[in-house]
Parts: structure tokens; C-alpha cells; sequence
């Protein structure tokens, strides 16, 4: 029964989100924030850490192992994307047929934003300006989480397994890192 009711309230937050108001310069704004996750990472990457290649390198390489882990996952767990099982859906994006969860621009958004956040604040120090880099790389994340069930591509539980899945990682990522460095 309660397993029931979820599925029902992810559905209806999907059609809420994908099946509103269309405008189209948010129709627009959301396909750009999805279509550019990957470039923003390696934009913000480098020029964020391009005087110290060793965190550079670090944040890349956590980005690739966390790229094929959400593979992994997507495809131990296979399940079916909304508009290859519902009706109405608005699908702004074609993601061909690989599996929906967890969303993996959503999990790459959010890995990259807690590691981001531990090389930005292991910097000299932490200033407002970089508290506002830090505040404005998680609005960003969350709205790569809202653009990808507006555009019709994932589930609200697919962008929160994969905030979640971002999240752990990056702090284990972090854990990891900082204890073969020493």
C-alpha cells in the first residue's frame, strides 16, 4: 500500500512538473541546462583549478568514476523512463531508451558540487566570493535536477536517487582521496 501511494505521488510531482504551462524560453532554458551539464563541469573545473592540476585531475577523475557508477546502477536497476510508460508526457529531449535511474546529470550535479565544495574551501580560504561560487554551483544543481523532469526524461525519484547517489559519493570520494594523500 505504501509502496503504491509513493509511485502515485512521483507521478503526479512528474506531471505537475513536465505536463504545466509550457513557455518557450524556459522550454528553451531547461534543454540548455541539460544539454550542458558535462561542459559546465569541465568549464568550472578548469578554470577553477587550473593552478593546481593535482586537485584539477582529482576533481575529473572523481567525475569519471562516478560517470560509470550511475552507468552501473542505471543499468543494474533498468527501469523504464516516464514517457516509456505514461501517457501525455511532454518529452522535450529524446533519451533514446537507456534506463532512468538514477539520473545521471542529476548524480554528476551533485557529486561534482560536494567536491567542488571541499577543493573550493581547502583553498587558502573560504571568502564571500566563494561562498557565492559554492551557493550558486547548488542552485545549479537543483535546477539540472528540475530540467531533466521538465523536459520529460526522468522521475522525481530518479533526480532524488541521484542527488543522494552524488552526495555519498563525493563524500566518500573526499574520504578516500584525503587519506591515500596522507
Amino acid at each position: 500500500m505504501l509502496l503504491k501511494s509513493l509511485q502515485k505521488t512521483d507521478i503526479d510531482l512528474f506531471y505537475l512538473v513536465n505536463s504545466g504551462v509550457k513557455n518557450p524560453f524556459f522550454d528553451f532554458l531547461t534543454i540548455f541546462i541539460s544539454d550542458t551539464v558535462y561542459i559546465y563541469i569541465l568549464l568550472i573545473s578548469y578554470f577553477s583549478f587550473k593552478n593546481d592540476r593535482k586537485v584539477l585531475i582529482q576533481v575529473l577523475f572523481a567525475m569519471f568514476l562516478l560517470s560509470i557508477l550511475v552507468f552501473a546502477v542505471k543499468y543494474w536497476i533498468s527501469e523504464p523512463r516516464p514517457y516509456e510508460m505514461l501517457e501525455g508526457v511532454i518529452l522535450l529531449k529524446n533519451m533514446g531508451t537507456q534506463p532512468s535511474f538514477p539520473s545521471g546529470h542529476t548524480t554528476i550535479a551533485f557529486g561534482f558540487w560536494i567536491i567542488f565544495t571541499r577543493n573550493i574551501k581547502n583553498s587558502i580560504n573560504l571568502d564571500s566570493k566563494k561562498s557565492f561560487k559554492i551557493m550558486l554551483l547548488l542552485l545549479w544543481a537543483f535546477l539540472v535536477a528540475f530540467s531533466r523532469i521538465y523536459v520529460g526524461v526522468h522521475f522525481p525519484h530518479d533526480v532524488l536517487g541521484g542527488m543522494l547517489i552524488g552526495v555519498v559519493f563525493g563524500y566518500i570520494f573526499i574520504r578516500f582521496s584525503e587519506k591515500i594523500i596522507k
